[in-house]
């Protein structure tokens, strides 16, 4: 700069400088978008999103499919996708601490029946969804002196149940305060609801059903009835955390006496 120039114009610019930053912004924040949206597309096949939409068009409405589409309902939809996303988030989370040797996965279901409610919050119904899951029961032999004089390690007796873990994937929760909870109820006894498949009889199982209330539906399964250990030390646990529901526990074991 020469000293006959006249003097720069500093508050020009500045806003010159405010102006690229937020074009550069904007341009970053397109990018970001278009990645999300190609990256969910390619998980939710069945949920597709106009590609050509910026986060920015979702002012007001939009045509789509000759359609209109509300602000609200698109938000929906958006929250919906972003819940789905968070929970398979979760599971894979929970799938990499692995299992112990004596555990698998459960996933046997037992019918429910949730109707859809109202939000305290929103005037609008909300769809139900399923809440995703990651269960695994525990089993093994139980060598008590009764086993220990009819079986040998070479022969060994039939496992049995000695726990279960539940965990479940709430991350979508419309009042988040409220924990879910559990119930555990009698299993049918008439031959018509109960699975004939299962080795037992009615009584030998329970239904445990853990609920959580909007957007969430009920989620029942069945399982082995004995009495619980509620200590911790011997692996009890109960919490609802970060939006995952563990409820880990195992049956007492009994002394066998002649």
């Amino acid at each position: 700069r020469r000293p006959d120039d006249p003097p720069e114009d500093v508050k020009y610019w500045d806003h010159v400088e405010i102006l690229t930053r937020r074009a550069l912004a904007d341009a970053r924040l397109d990018a970001i978008h278009a990645s999300t949206v190609a990256q969910c597309e390619l998980k939710f096949p069945e949920k597709r999103v106009n590609p050509t939409a910026s986060p920015k068009a979702s002012r007001g409405g939009q045509v789509v499919g000759g359609k209109e589409t509300t602000q609200q309902q698109k938000k929906e939809k958006s929250d919906t996708w972003t819940a789905d996303a968070r929970a398979e988030d979760m599971v894979r989370r929970e799938e990499a601490r692995g299992m112990e040797d004596d555990e698998e996965l459960f996933a046997t279901e037992v019918p429910t029946t949730t109707t859809t409610t109202t939000t305290s919050k929103k005037s609008h119904q909300r769809r139900t969804t399923k809440p995703k899951y990651l269960n695994k029961i525990k089993t093994g032999y139980e060598w008590n002196k009764y086993n220990q004089a009819h079986y040998t390690t070479d022969e060994p007796p039939p496992k049995t149940v000695q726990g279960y873990k539940f965990n479940i994937f709430y991350p979508d929760l419309a009042d988040p305060s409220t924990p879910p909870t559990y119930v555990l109820e009698r299993c049918p006894s008439s031959s018509e609801d109960f699975d004939d498949t299962l080795e037992g009889s009615p009584n030998d199982f329970v239904i445990i059903r853990f609920k959580a209330g909007p957007p969430y539906e009920d989620l029942a399964f069945r399982i082995v009835n004995q009495e619980w250990d509620l200590a911790a030390k011997k692996g009890f646990r109960c919490v609802f955390e970060r939006g995952i529901l563990q409820l880990f526990f195992n049956f007492k074991r009994w002394r066998y006496r002649r």
